[in-house]
Order: C-alpha cells, then sequence, then structure tokens
C-alpha cells in the first residue's frame, strides 16, 4: 500500500513539475513574441526633436575647482579631473538611467538612439569623475568633496561609493537626518545598484 501511494504521490510530483515546465516555457515564448512586437514598433517610430530635452547643465561656478594645493601629493589627477568637468560641461548630457534602448526608441525614434546614447554615456562619464575627484579630496578639503558629492547625487548619480563617501562625513558630523535623506534619494533611483546602496547607508547609519 505504501508503494502505491508513494508511486501515485512521485506521478503527481511528475506531472506538476511537466505543467510548470510547460507554463514557463508559454510564458517565456509570449514574452518573446511581446518583445519583438514592441521593437518592431520601436523601430518604426518617426525621429522626434530631440534639441529641448532636459540637458543636464553643469554648475562650473559653483563646483570647487583649484582648491588643492599645488604641492599636494593628488595636485596631478585632481587637475585631470577638473579638465575632464569643464570639457564635458560643454557637451550634450543626459540621465536615461533606467530607460532600454526600445523605450528610447520607441519614444524618439531609432535614428535618434546614437546620439541619445552618446549623450548617456558622458553622464556615466561625469558621476565617475565626480566621484573620483570627491574621493581625492574628501580627506584634504572635506567640505570641497562635500560639495561635488551632492551634486553628482541630485543629477541622479548611482554610484555607491558616492553615497557611502557623504553619509561617512555626515555620520562623522553627528548628522543622521542626514543620512536619512540620502536613503530617501537613494529610495528612488531606478538602478540595479539600489538596493545596495540602501543597505550600505544603513550599516553606515548604525555603525558605532
Amino acid at each position: 500500500m505504501r508503494i502505491i501511494i508513494f508511486l501515485a504521490s512521485l506521478w503527481i510530483l511528475s506531472w506538476v513539475l511537466k505543467h510548470n515546465i510547460k507554463r514557463s516555457n508559454r510564458f517565456t515564448s509570449e514574452r518573446k513574441e511581446s518583445f519583438l512586437e514592441r521593437e518592431s514598433r520601436a523601430n518604426a517610430t518617426r525621429r522626434a526633436d530631440i534639441e529641448h530635452l532636459d540637458y543636464l547643465q553643469i554648475p562650473i561656478e559653483t563646483l570647487p575647482f583649484g582648491v588643492a594645493s599645488a604641492d599636494s601629493e593628488n595636485h596631478s589627477r585632481i587637475t585631470e579631473y577638473e579638465n575632464k568637468i569643464k570639457s564635458l560641461s560643454s557637451s550634450k548630457i543626459l540621465n536615461l538611467n533606467g530607460f532600454t534602448n526600445t523605450d528610447l526608441k520607441e519614444a524618439y525614434g531609432p535614428a535618434n538612439l546614437p546620439t541619445l546614447s552618446d549623450c548617456d554615456a558622458r553622464f556615466t562619464e561625469l558621476i565617475r569623475t565626480l566621484n573620483l575627484w570627491a574621493k581625492a579630496l574628501i580627506e584634504s578639503s572635506p567640505e570641497s568633496a562635500v560639495i561635488i558629492l551632492e551634486y553628482a547625487i541630485s543629477i541622479g548619480s548611482d554610484i555607491t561609493d558616492t553615497y557611502t563617501m557623504l553619509a561617512s562625513y555626515h555620520k562623522k558630523q553627528n548628522n543622521i537626518q542626514k543620512i536619512n535623506d540620502l536613503t530617501e534619494t537613494a529610495s528612488a533611483l531606478l538602478s540595479a545598484n539600489k538596493n545596495r546602496i540602501i543597505h550600505k547607508l544603513n550599516h553606515i547609519k548604525s555603525s558605532s
């Protein structure tokens, strides 16, 4: 009797597994078909006007250029970062984090995709350079580094190090509310780094 029950249970389990596999395959097939249909529509979208998009304007006049002394060991690297930021300030930059190529083609047409991709690549270069610049200043001129970090976060940086550097500074100042504000800002990110950033911020806040 036990053998019969065991075999019956085994058959039921086998049936459930096969059913789930078929359902999963069908779901994957439907998703693929839906994606291909959407791609087809996106590729047929007419070119839109992108001249009036919300391009970033780097606030050259408010960022802390020239604060590193000439005899600083980081002076040459800081100068390199400053020059890169100044160079980027004359280029078109867009934060397109969270948007896929299909999203962009649907909204602006495939003909604009190369230009938009370049604008997004410059944004990535910008936030990475800001992070390196702040890191080079955080010990010698923390107030200047904070200005850079706050600007990077204000434009949507999703670099974990940018958040943790600023949170660590606020922790030293015993300003927990500022860390709470950073956590709230991170919660709104459209980035795969969001949960990692929030976890790091909570760790800094709770550390002794």
